[in-house]
């Protein structure tokens, strides 16, 4: 049985980290530090692969720091392999190099496309029909190494980011346990990674602000469902801020002119796009509680024709 090493530091990489403690001799697992959440920063968010750890009798260390200290015990181990994933910091050289097999990232996407942070937004946002995990050996280039094992898996209509991102994580602890046979019997086939590159960042709050005068309908839905978990997609209203919280596509033509504008239809507004329009179901206004379109209307005395933005 391989022994190995685990670097990750979300939920998202819980299914594979149990797949590597039920098919290696797990020694080690590192990961971020505990976070300070909540009113006045009280409470710790501590990482799931510290919680695993801790729930299993595994070692751990927390934190990005490769100092002598952490090389030294990974180099006592003597793993004959390591697993990466949503680590979020890049791993040196002097450190991936150390396993006998190999360090592995496995990524979100269907490597080249989506190099970087944040691959499964990408896709959604961009509307695509397909995605999947790619396996691949660590280089010293973001997501640049050779591809090991590829797992695709088709993005449905109604998928947004928090359904995707669970079916990934679960197709990505499948690509593992098939790629750790494949290790074992020492037939791993190593491709470089062809077709156009495309790279992606962190998000950030101002990706989900909607443009009227640009966004079309696709590209509004799009970002509702990337940002669903986080930003989520927002506009304004006399100025002030209002998450879009619920939204769908309405189908039948509006009788205005200019993005943005508001047409109120059984207690809904309904708001005209570049070419099309959508309809709201649930809002948040900034500082106040989520509610439905209809207490919206009310509450602010919404009229047609109004515009957002």
């Amino acid at each position: 049985m391989f022994s190995s090493i685990f670097f990750g530091n979300s939920d998202f990489c819980l299914p594979s980290l149990n797949v590597l403690y039920q098919k290696t001799n797990l020694k080690l697992i590192l990961t971020g530090e505990d976070k300070p959440i909540g009113r006045g920063m009280k409470s710790l968010k501590v990482p799931e692969p510290k919680k695993f750890a801790l729930a299993h009798n595994i070692d751990f260390i927390q934190g990005y720091e490769f100092d002598d200290n952490v090389l030294d015990r990974i180099n006592s181990i003597k793993p004959d392999i390591m697993i990466v994933i949503s680590y979020g910091k890049i791993i040196p050289k002097n450190v991936y190099e150390i396993p006998r097999i190999g360090t592995f990232n496995i990524h979100a996407s269907i490597l080249p496309k989506y190099r970087g942070a944040s691959p499964i937004h990408e896709a959604l946002i961009n509307g695509d029909k397909k995605t999947g995990v790619t396996i691949q050996r660590i280089n010293d280039k973001i997501d640049n190494g050779n591809i090991v094992y590829l797992k695709e898996i088709d993005i449905l209509s109604e998928d947004n980011y928090l359904t995707l991102r669970d079916k990934l994580a679960a197709l990505s602890a499948d690509a593992l346990s098939e790629f750790l046979d494949i290790a074992e019997n020492g037939s791993i086939i190593e491709k470089t990674q062809e077709g156009p590159v495309s790279y992606c960042r962190k998000i950030k709050k101002e990706d989900a602000l909607i443009y009227w005068d640009r966004d079309t309908t696709d590209i509004i839905l799009n970002k509702y469902r990337a940002f669903i978990l986080w930003p989520n997609i927002y506009t304004f209203y006399k100025g002030k801020k209002i998450i879009l919280t619920e939204i769908g596509r309405y189908n039948k033509k509006l009788s205005l002119d200019i993005p943005g504008s508001i047409s109120i239809e059984n207690k809904k507004m309904i708001v005209k796009t570049i070419d099309g329009a959508i309809s709201i179901e649930k809002i948040k206004p900034e500082n106040s509680r989520e509610m439905s379109s209809g207490e919206f209307i009310n509450g602010y005395k919404i009229k047609n024709g109004e515009v957002l933005g």
